[in-house]
């Protein structure tokens, strides 16, 4: 705090006042918010992008040797070039992904919606 001000600021990193702890708070959700919006959607992420996402988030990719993929609830369908693996659980179709991997974190995401919905 500066002496002799009228209102309450705090020093910004390139020392300009920030008026309140509010318009820190709203400056902090619209990077968050600018953050997610370079985060691609899941079912556009390469293989590298969502091993990278789950490996953040700490979650684990369900592998299945029975399926073309390599991942359970993943099958690869050649007639999609753009999104060629179409993701299930439970029989629900969830949608394709350009990954595999990708379609793997869907599908744990979609579990963990669920889950968190009950």
């Amino acid at each position: 705090k500066r002496k002799g001000a009228s209102r309450s600021y705090v020093e910004a990193p390139d020392d300009e006042p920030v008026d309140s702890a509010e318009e820190m708070e709203e400056e902090e959700a619209a990077e968050e918010d600018a953050l997610q919006a370079e985060v691609p959607d899941v079912k556009e992420m390469t293989s590298k992008q969502a091993l990278a996402a789950a490996k953040r988030d700490g979650i684990v990719l369900d592998k299945s040797g029975k399926t073309s993929s390599g991942y359970q609830g993943v099958a690869f369908r050649q007639e999609c070039a753009a999104r060629p693996y179409a993701v299930t659980d439970r029989g629900t179709y969830l949608g394709a992904c350009r990954s595999a991997e990708g379609g793997a974190l869907l599908r744990v995401l979609s579990r963990r919606h669920a889950v968190e919905e009950e």
